[in-house]
């Protein structure tokens, strides 16, 4: 839980809006198989030009705009 509170205290709160909801959209058309959460998150990531850090590769690996980086990887 430490970790966790340490970590938010650095953490921005990106607010859901139009643009990223309209590349979500577009997101979910183009790729089906695509989960609504996780076409938020890479919407979000894409729309503000961030590195999205993720252990979960396989579901976002097919989206080219997205800057994806595995954490154990680092």
């Amino acid at each position: 839980m430490k970790k966790l509170e340490r970590f938010l205290r650095f953490a921005d709160i990106v607010p859901l809006n139009d643009e990223i909801a309209d590349k979500t959209i577009e997101l979910r058309k183009k790729y089906k198989k695509l989960a609504l959460a996780d076409a938020i998150i890479a919407a979000t990531a894409i729309i503000n030009n961030f590195n999205l850090i993720t252990p979960n590769i396989v579901d976002f690996k097919n989206i080219s705009s997205l800057k994806l980086t595995n954490p154990y990887d680092l």
